[in-house]
């Protein structure tokens, strides 16, 4: 279809300038309405304005970060576990140890970096890793109930994040950490930036904020995305379908009492 062959002219444009010329564009009203209708064609984005926050389709940001006017209907908290999914996406990592491989390098040591030296992540966590597809979802919430130890953004540049990871990503793109106090210990949430995303609206959450599982986390900027969780020890995780669903797919139960 003929705006299709518009957005990828645009694309093209924009990719041989920076970031901020996609920004303007992803908020522009005018483009919206070249640019919704082929991101949904390309993506296979249904998205029925009936379920949707009032304006979501007034520009591309706006539909990317669309929410749900019923979050509870569609996107169900599930009850008694101790960590659920914070975002819809896929599961393309899940070890009982933080010092996994990808493509040869240890997560643990591609996801920490000067930037985030107060977050601290043990050899001995859990990791869970979900990609978010740019026809996902893409509101993400509070992975469990705590205190926020913690906050820290690293800056970087934008590399794209597919379905097979890229290590480089994790220590180049935009890294938003969050340590999050529990009962059970710190569980590290970090969202990772892939292409044309060079912020995270962390939606005023400060240090020493308490928060609800399956509360509001933060939104990303127009692109695809990755968030790694990374759980204490002794909290069983559970065997989890390929996809799961913000708020709704149980991740992990609390540790057993001995």
């Amino acid at each position: 279809m003929w705006y299709v062959l518009v957005a990828v002219v645009i694309a093209a444009v924009a990719v041989c300038y920076d970031r901020e010329v996609v920004r303007a564009m992803a908020n522009s009203r005018a483009l919206s309405y070249v640019l919704i209708p082929a991101y949904s064609a390309v993506y296979g984005v249904r998205a029925s304005a009936g379920d949707y926050e009032e304006g979501y389709r007034s520009t591309l940001q706006k539909f990317f970060n669309r929410g749900f006017r019923d979050l509870d209907r569609h996107r169900p908290l599930a009850a008694s576990v101790f960590i659920s999914s914070p975002s819809d996406g896929s599961v393309t990592r899940c070890s009982a140890s933080a010092d996994i491989q990808v493509k040869g390098a240890p997560l643990v040591n591609v996801s920490r970096c000067e930037a985030a030296r107060n977050i601290n992540i043990a050899d001995n966590q859990q990791t869970v890793v979900i990609y978010l597809a740019p026809s996902d979802y893409h509101r993400t919430y509070w992975p469990c109930s705590g205190t926020i130890g913690a906050i820290t953004a690293a800056e970087g540049r934008g590399r794209l994040l597919m379905g097979a990871v890229d290590p480089g990503a994790y220590r180049e793109n935009y890294r938003l950490y969050y340590s999050i106090n529990t009962a059970h210990g710190a569980v590290v949430c970090v969202l990772v930036g892939s292409v044309y995303i060079n912020s995270v609206d962390a939606l005023g959450h400060q240090v020493g904020d308490s928060v609800a599982r399956g509360a509001p986390m933060a939104n990303f900027e127009l692109g695809g995305s990755t968030i790694v969780l990374f759980i204490p020890p002794g909290a069983p995780v559970r065997d989890m379908p390929a996809t799961v669903r913000a708020r709704v797919t149980a991740i992990a139960d609390p540790p057993l009492r001995v």
